[in-house]
């Protein structure tokens, strides 16, 4: 497996998250891959605060109805990612932590 790119985390705000990551490639023989899916998480490749999403070839996905702990801005988070290939072999890999800042700017 070699990815070209670590996953990370963007635009964090109370109930909006993304999750983003580089091309991946596959084993030769395994018929590349098939589909990414991603989550969100407190700790190292979680899924229990967004389940796998299932995203087919894209490498980005979104949430906007992000449901966080109410001492989220205690807690580190961290995206996960599960590639699969045709074959049905899998991989996953997280990003490394990050935290949620809900702060609102009056302009």
């Amino acid at each position: 497996w070699v990815s070209n790119l670590p996953v990370a985390h963007r635009a964090w705000a109370k109930g909006l998250g993304a999750c983003y990551w580089g091309d991946w490639s596959a084993p030769l023989g395994t018929g590349g891959i098939r589909h990414y899916q991603w989550g969100i998480g407190l700790r190292p490749n979680g899924t229990e605060l967004l389940p796998f999403r299932y995203s087919p070839y894209t490498r980005e996905g979104s949430a906007r109805d992000l449901l966080l702990p109410p001492d989220h801005a205690a807690l580190e988070f961290y995206c996960t990612v599960r590639a699969t290939t045709a074959a049905g072999i899998g991989v996953t890999a997280s990003s490394p932590p990050f935290r949620v800042c809900t702060a609102v700017t009056n302009a």
